[in-house]
């Protein structure tokens, strides 16, 4: 019923109408991703959770996202900190503890020029290498805090897994994203097996640390 140039018209309407539809789409899936990887983490966070103090510094993070009812998530007067690790070079390795603490280690503990460790595409804490002024850390110190950033994720019973690193300078905070949410550039990667004795020396190390805390 309608001539050639009005039936041209009223298809290239229906594939405008599409096109915006797949754009929209593909902004919702994004979307829809980003918040599934928001709640794996929680999920894994807790799993994680040693005590009930860290317990209740994921549930106050929970209610400040709406995810639990306000004034419901339970108070605690001692917060958890960072963990802390000394390679066998020396060179100071924090380890965050939920999303919160992996904000804190990565951007009010760690400089610019320090690098930054996280197991690739899996739950897990950000991991910062604190580095000498103007020097390349040893390789050493590179592979363990890469172990600790494979071991302190969910991928810790894995082979092969992927750490992506790089300068703190070079990650920054996902816009409007959930805690712990950052994009990264610029970053290097190591493939690492099970290393139980290195692991274990790092692990040792931390209780250490933690009974002179105490």
């Amino acid at each position: 019923a309608l001539s050639t140039s009005a039936n041209a018209q009223a298809h290239f309407r229906r594939y405008q109408r599409a096109r915006r539809g797949l754009t929209a789409i593909a902004a919702q899936l994004a979307g829809t991703e980003e918040e599934i990887a928001y709640l794996e983490g929680l999920a894994y966070a807790v799993e994680a959770a040693e005590d009930e103090a860290a317990l209740a510094e994921i549930a106050e993070e929970m209610a400040g996202q709406g995810l639990l009812p306000a004034g419901k998530a339970p108070k605690t007067k001692r917060k958890p900190v960072p963990r802390r690790f000394l390679s066998r070079d020396g060179l100071e390795i924090l380890v965050g503890r939920n999303n919160r603490q992996n904000e804190e280690v990565t951007f009010r503990l760690a400089g610019p020029h320090d690098l930054w460790f996280h197991a690739r595409g899996v739950p897990g804490a950000h991991v910062i290498l604190k580095c000498p002024p103007h020097r390349e850390p040893p390789p050493t110190s590179l592979l363990e805090a890469a172990l600790l950033a494979v071991y302190f994720s969910r991928a810790r019973e894995g082979t092969k897994v992927a750490v992506d690193y790089t300068r703190r300078k070079h990650v920054r905070k996902q816009p409007h994203g959930r805690p712990g949410a950052v994009w990264y550039e610029h970053f290097q990667t190591l493939i690492l097996d099970p290393m139980p004795e290195r692991l274990q020396r790092l692990l040792a190390g931390e209780e250490k640390e933690a009974a002179f805390r105490r």
